[in-house]
């Protein structure tokens, strides 16, 4: 029993110790901060830290998007930062990494991280053929159109991102047609006949992967369609002495929607939702007409998906590529 009694408290005074520790190197490492910037500058980094989104905050190249998205989680649950310090106690944030951050983020409070993400997407995002900035302020809507083996999804967005129509028109009536190029062109020339009118039209340049031979004849057989729908709506290239079809990387769409997981894009379904339903950080001026809202919600989850797709294709190119000239002059 006495021995029992020894371990015991033992084990209490290391507990103690270790707590005493534990503060003094949280007390340590407050001074440390508070000593390292100007009130000023602290004042900078804390605004970032309580106002900046998920993707915001990994645009400092800083933070990873776990270490984001627990800063997120843990500002949502415990309420804003006070100091420097109780940023440590987010799970994965140590007083090396917060000092890269914080010297990061001393200069540029909120708004300045959130016009620097946004002017560096504006920057680097180009479709193909590019648009002259001429071409881009004579853009009055687009239609976004999402290609499948046997149907075509489309939306209609206007300059002020303002959804128009959106539809998906089947062109056979199984998944994998057979190839017949006299009926293929002319299930095209249909659906093209059948579109509203507008200024351009955009697809994704998707990179379609081969993981055996037996899918190469389905993949040769889109890109003949895909082939077909551009000819079709490029009809006249030769007249007008410009496409009316742009292409637009999914790499893109994916970033500045933050769909990409370990490399790989995911359903863009949630961020449409979140759009849909008012919730959206990344898209609040986008405007969606309340029967165009329902309707969406009657579809089947596949067909959501495509719309979705074509959405946040036409979201992206409007924004990045064809509006960028109002939004940086």
């Amino acid at each position: 029993m006495m021995l029992l009694s020894r371990l015991l408290s033992r084990v209490k005074r290391g507990q103690g110790n270790c707590t005493r520790f534990i503060t003094s190197k949280a007390k340590e490492n407050e001074a440390m901060l508070d000593a390292a910037y100007t009130d000023e500058e602290k004042a900078n980094i804390l605004d970032c830290f309580n106002k900046c989104s998920e993707t915001e905050l990994m645009f400092t190249k800083q933070l990873n998007k776990v270490k984001a998205s627990a800063v997120v989680s843990y500002r949502s649950k415990y309420g804003n930062f006070d100091n420097l310090s109780t940023v440590l106690k987010v799970p994965g944030i140590g007083i090396l990494g917060l000092q890269k951050l914080c010297s990061t983020l001393k200069d540029k409070n909120a708004l300045a991280v959130q016009k620097l993400k946004h002017l560096s997407a504006v920057e680097t995002v180009r479709c193909y053929p590019n648009l002259a900035k001429s071409e881009c302020k004579a853009v009055d809507s687009i239609i976004s159109l999402e290609l499948q083996a046997d149907r075509l999804s489309w939306v209609k967005m206007n300059r002020d991102l303002e959804v128009e129509q959106w539809r998906q028109s089947v062109l056979f009536d199984k998944p994998y047609p057979r190839f017949d190029h006299v009926i293929y062109l002319n299930q095209v020339q249909d659906f093209v006949s059948s579109l509203p009118s507008c200024s351009l039209y955009t697809l994704e340049n998707k990179q379609l992967r081969v993981p055996s031979l037996k899918v190469v004849p389905l993949i040769v057989n889109l890109k003949c369609l895909e082939t077909m729908l551009i000819t079709v709506l490029n009809n006249d290239v030769s007249d007008a002495k410009k496409h009316r079809v742009h292409l637009i990387k999914p790499t893109m769409i994916s970033r500045y929607f933050n769909l990409l997981v370990g490399g790989e894009r995911v359903s863009g379904q949630h961020v449409v939702r979140d759009i849909l339903l008012g919730q959206s950080e990344i898209v609040t001026d986008v405007v969606i007409p309340a029967k165009l809202r329902d309707s969406y919600f009657r579809h089947e989850s596949f067909e959501q998906e495509r719309l979705s797709s074509c959405l946040l294709q036409a979201i992206a190119f409007l924004k990045l590529i064809v509006c960028k000239n109002d939004q940086t002059d």
